[in-house]
């Protein structure tokens, strides 16, 4: 199973889940779902692999395997995740039903036009007896003629844009003028892809202060005046207390995991 482009992050079930993680338990654990997402929904129980992934030392990785494991199922030397497979799944039946739904529609088509050329055909033979033989060689060239150049069947995309649309309005966190969103969604595709949109989204989410104080400009005019174009210079800094804090953390662990080693002395 091929992943999407991006990742749905339920921010609030996320939060209610993980309040007991340091912080360097979250970023493990994020990139530890980031990693398992583009895989496919599996990566292997190997601790010395998942440790790099997380981007965690030794030491680090020690300290909060257990912790972080607790939220994945472990079975047959793979771990996977309830909520990423769920997701996976649905992403990849919405795929299936787009594609179904194409072939049905271009099938359609085919034999309604094929229907068509052949009427056409049957009411040019029964024309005239006294007019047919002098016309014959004449009507069959300009009936294979119309046979071959049936124009190639195109599929409407009405229904993928509306629901490329869906995901977007899902994704921005302002829900105001859908109406007029939908009509500059519309436009905004024709200068930029979708993944494209929803990344700028998301990035915004973490890293705008201007988003992250409830500054959120309207959809319309964010898609309207090519916002996903942003470069957040005014991304928010970690205060000091929470520097200090989270440093703090760190040697701690570094340092019981340091005396707890009896290699330290010994390579």
């Amino acid at each position: 199973m091929s992943a999407p482009p991006f990742m749905q992050l339920y921010v609030a079930d996320y939060l209610a889940d993980t309040t007991h993680l340091s912080a360097v338990e979250h970023g493990g654990y994020l990139l530890l779902l980031m990693s398992l997402w583009r895989a496919g929904g599996k990566l292997p129980r190997e601790p010395g692999k998942l440790c790099k992934i997380a981007r965690m030392t030794d030491a680090e990785w020690a300290a909060s395997e257990e912790v972080l494991m607790a939220f994945f199922v472990i079975r047959g030397g793979a771990i996977s995740h309830k909520r990423v497979t769920r997701e996976l799944e649905r992403y990849q039946s919405v795929v299936d039903a787009r594609k179904t739904a194409g072939k049905a529609s271009a099938a359609k088509r085919a034999n309604k036009n094929n229907e068509q050329a052949s009427t056409h055909v049957e009411s040019l033979l029964e024309q005239n007896p006294t007019n047919q033989n002098q016309n014959q060689n004449q009507n069959q060239n300009q009936n294979q003629n119309q046979i071959i150049e049936l124009k190639p069947l195109r599929v409407s995309n009405s229904i993928s844009r509306a629901s490329e649309f869906e995901r977007f309005w899902e994704a921005y966190p302002e829900k105001k003028g859908k109406r007029i969103a939908e009509t500059a969604f519309a436009k905004a595709r024709k200068r930029t892809d979708l993944q494209t949109i929803l990344w700028a989204i998301e990035d915004a989410k973490s890293h705008s202060k201007k988003w992250l104080e409830g500054y959120i400009p309207n959809p319309a005019t964010w898609l309207n005046q090519d916002r996903w174009n942003d470069e957040h210079s005014d991304r928010p800094t970690a205060s000091p207390q929470l520097i200090r804090r989270h440093e703090n953390m760190r040697r701690a662990v570094s340092g019981f995991a340091a005396s707890a080693d009896p290699r330290d002395d010994h390579g």
